[in-house]
């Protein structure tokens, strides 16, 4: 990144930017001058004396009025996060989609797309699973790829793990078995955390995977105790946090 292109480039845009601003200097100053002065100077040093930027899966544990124990997150992506009575944290997981995520809406959903296609063409049985799950999406089989390969799938992909839920509710057995497959991943990364942490008594979570009965169930018997539910939003539990 660090390259003498890169150098010329935002060279070439500071130059530009100061000949604009000399063209409404007056403008530029009084503009500057209103909103930093001392008064907005003393604020922000008060600000980050103040703030504590924390991982976001240490507010669940927050949310659960807890300050010990695993926090799990379940949504587009996935990750565990530990700390014990010492301190001492651990983290699992959180490696984005790319490389992991596993358990997450985006993994299930990119987990049904590929059993859908294994369905069309042949290599698994037809189950139902790939007509139901393109006719909620409201594709044609031949659209599946193009659909797929479309410009920022990640949330529509994501988006599929909640039809995938509503099918294994429904009794479909692909459906189920990948609900149970997504919670016994989460039920990993908990049990990662807790073996690193050395914590396995309390546990929470958040995201919108764990409504699903099937993976709730799974990631409860992988960790060896019924979670303590959330009692606030994550932001709730950033606000707990702050008065603590």
């Amino acid at each position: 990144f660090y390259t003498a292109a890169a150098a010329w480039v935002f060279g070439v845009i500071g130059a530009v930017g100061l000949v604009l601003v000399s063209r409404q200097w007056d403008v530029f100053l009084s503009t500057f001058l209103h909103f930093f002065n001392w008064r907005g100077a003393a604020m922000y040093g008060a600000v980050l004396c103040a703030v504590k930027v924390v991982h976001d899966t240490e507010l669940i544990l927050a949310t659960a009025e807890l300050t010990t124990g695993i926090a799990l997150i379940a949504g587009t992506g996935s990750v565990a996060w530990g700390r014990d009575a010492s301190g001492r944290v651990a983290r699992a997981g959180g490696w984005g989609y790319l490389l992991g995520d596993e358990g997450s809406a985006y993994w299930i959903g990119r987990e049904a797309l590929a059993r859908i296609s294994r369905e069309l063409d042949g290599r698994d049985p037809e189950s139902g699973f790939a007509k139901v799950m393109l006719a909620t999406i409201g594709i044609a089989p031949e659209d599946l790829s193009t659909w797929a390969y479309a410009e920022a799938p990640r949330a529509r992909i994501a988006g599929l793990a909640a039809v995938v839920s509503t099918c294994a509710q429904a009794g479909n057995a692909v459906a189920r078995a990948l609900m149970q497959a997504a919670g016994e991943e989460l039920g990993l990364l908990g049990q990662t955390a807790v073996r690193l942490c050395g914590t396995a008594d309390r546990w929470s979570y958040a995201g919108g995977v764990m409504a699903d009965p099937t993976v709730l169930a799974t990631v409860t018997a992988a960790m060896g105790c019924p979670p303590v539910p959330p009692i606030l939003p994550p932001v709730g539990g950033a606000v707990l946090a702050a008065a603590k």
